[in-house]
């Protein structure tokens, strides 16, 4: 026959009883010490906040809105994906290190990028938690890691493939596309957003101060001018032989972009995607 559990209470703050159970009154009675030094640091200790609850706080607080568009889609993947199924249902005071543990287990598989976000935004969600006194220490401790491989390094093309992958769309509405990235280093985004005022034809310069990006749902695409870093607005130097495509393709365009569909405006994703048709 089991033994029965003793029981004593304490009454919080806000009025409410708050019962704890042991083996022994030894054992109740040091658990609700615990609590009783917890309200003294200041720490709710009937919050009854779950993860799921806390994370769209943070999320909602710190994070929509601030950040450029596809680092908060990351953020919000991420959660949603990862961290929600695994930690959304439990009570933030409930959260232990083995459960931390428990969620990086549950994402070894993938790469150590991810890994290294997840672990990331929940070590943030618990620091909130900290602050806000619902708990007095995070249960993200300095033991757990995130695992995988090291992504390996991209070796950037040399002139060889350039020049073929040139070739291969040369008479294309794509050579031109090909051309600036090839040689300019632009991001995809910061290409398609282009415009020729962005051009210093006299002294072969392009300055780059904005980018398309394609929120999840939206193939016709937003302007971002917040691009990632402050570096990221920069203008740099344009080739002769780009100089000189760009010069002709200026002739034709009846557009504000360099590159555009025939209403004028900057390309959405689908016109993007037929662009490269070309190789199917």
């Amino acid at each position: 026959m089991a033994s029965k559990l003793v029981t004593v209470t304490m009454t919080l703050p806000d009025g409410t009883r708050k019962y704890y159970r042991g083996a022994t009154r030894r054992e109740a009675e040091a658990k609700r010490d615990n609590d009783k030094l917890l309200l003294f640091r200041g720490v709710n200790v009937g919050d009854k906040t779950t993860f799921s609850e806390l994370a769209e706080s943070w999320f909602t607080l710190y994070k929509k809105g601030k950040l450029h568009i596809r680092s908060e889609e990351t953020i919000r993947g991420t959660l949603d994906r990862y961290i929600l199924p695994y930690l959304g249902r439990m009570r933030v005071r409930d959260v232990k290190p083995l459960h931390i543990q428990g969620l990086m287990n549950s994402v070894a598989h993938l790469s150590k990028s991810v890994q290294k976000k997840v672990l990331q935004n929940t070590r943030s969600v618990f620091a909130m938690a900290v602050d806000n006194d619902i708990i007095s220490k995070s249960p993200c401790v300095g033991s757990i890691k995130a695992g995988g491989a090291d992504p390996e390094e991209v070796e950037p093309l040399t002139a060889e493939p350039c020049q073929r992958l040139l070739d291969a769309v040369k008479g294309t509405r794509l050579y031109l596309f090909v051309a600036v990235l090839l040689s300019t280093g632009l991001r995809k985004g910061e290409a398609l957003g282009l415009m020729w005022s962005d051009i210093d034809f006299h002294n072969a310069t392009m300055t780059i101060q904005r980018s398309i990006v394609f929120p999840v749902g939206n193939q016709s695409g937003e302007i971002n001018t917040e691009l990632k870093t402050s570096s990221a607005h920069r203008t740099i130097p344009v080739s002769d032989s780009l100089l000189a495509l760009l010069t002709e393709a200026r002739k034709t365009s009846k557009s504000l972009y360099v590159f555009s569909r025939r209403s004028g405006a900057f390309l959405s994703e689908g016109s993007y995607e037929a662009m490269w048709n070309i190789f199917e």
